[in-house]
């Protein structure tokens, strides 16, 4: 059977403990960041056994009856109708959520691109279920994959969700990204991916995996010649000056993955 065995009582602890010390931090208890929510989305594409069996296995997992989603409009090259159960999802809060995401987390060696963070949320993708520490495979359900999506909150945020005197959240009292990030780092111990998807070919800048130089740690898988150095176009990414320069030789390429440590 697909049974996840519980995680050893000091590893769930350091966790919490972490978390508490994190909010222990904070001066102002307005200012904490909490998580608000936890949600695991699994989207079979089918109904019937298929999606009985994913929802199995997120229950064995969450602890927690999944719900069902259905479609919102019909495609008929997928054989998809209006209404059709299509998904399943679970919501976890408070200590279960923490815990639950501190395994998944171990499953991608603790590692969530750069781009997949923004003001208070962040998400990241699992392929199969089994990778997650303590679940066996169970040949009768079989493997799923799910996404993982994570919501922060300070104190506050229930003004933008009450039905009376419904009003915003400023702007100053939001989750900036850098904030989601220390807390992923403090709390969570998970590391950024950078990609950047730039090279130097035929005198101009075409899409390819690369990845910046500067200050990072790096995986060579091209030849590159340190004096030959040109400076790739900001673009959407905020990277400063330094962190833009690639070395190239001739029209090859650098292709490097890298971690940020910001």
């Amino acid at each position: 059977m697909a049974t996840s065995s519980s995680e050893p009582m000091r590893e769930s602890s350091e966790v919490l403990e972490r978390y508490r010390e994190y909010l222990r931090g904070f001066s102002n208890p307005m200012r904490a960041i909490k998580i608000e929510k936890v949600v695991i989305n699994c989207s079979v594409g089918a109904s019937g056994e298929k999606l009985e069996k994913a929802m199995k296995i997120l229950e064995r997992l969450t602890g927690q009856k999944p719900a069902v989603r259905r479609a919102k409009r019909t495609i008929k090259n997928f054989g998809i109708s209006r209404g059709m159960p299509m998904a399943t999802i679970v919501t976890l809060r408070g200590d279960k959520a923490l815990l639950f995401l501190d395994r998944v987390l171990e499953a991608v060696d603790r590692r969530i691109r750069y781009r997949a963070v923004g003001n208070g949320n962040f998400s990241f993708g699992l392929s199969e279920h089994i990778d997650i520490p303590g679940v066996k495979y169970d040949p009768e359900l079989g493997i799923i994959g799910f996404d993982v999506h994570v919501k922060l909150e300070r104190p506050g945020y229930r003004v933008e969700r009450r039905r009376r005197a419904r009003s915003k959240v400023g702007s100053k009292h939001r989750i900036s990204k850098e904030e989601t990030i220390e807390f992923l780092k403090k709390v969570l111990r998970v590391e950024l991916e950078r990609i950047f998807r730039y090279a130097f070919k035929h005198r101009r800048l075409e899409r390819k995996k690369v990845v910046l130089l500067g200050g990072y740690s790096y995986e060579e898988d091209h030849r590159f010649a340190p004096y030959s150095r040109y400076t790739l176009t900001r673009g959407a990414y905020n990277t400063s000056r330094r962190d833009s320069r690639i070395c190239l030789r001739g029209s090859i390429g650098i292709r490097l993955s890298v971690l940020s440590h910001l």
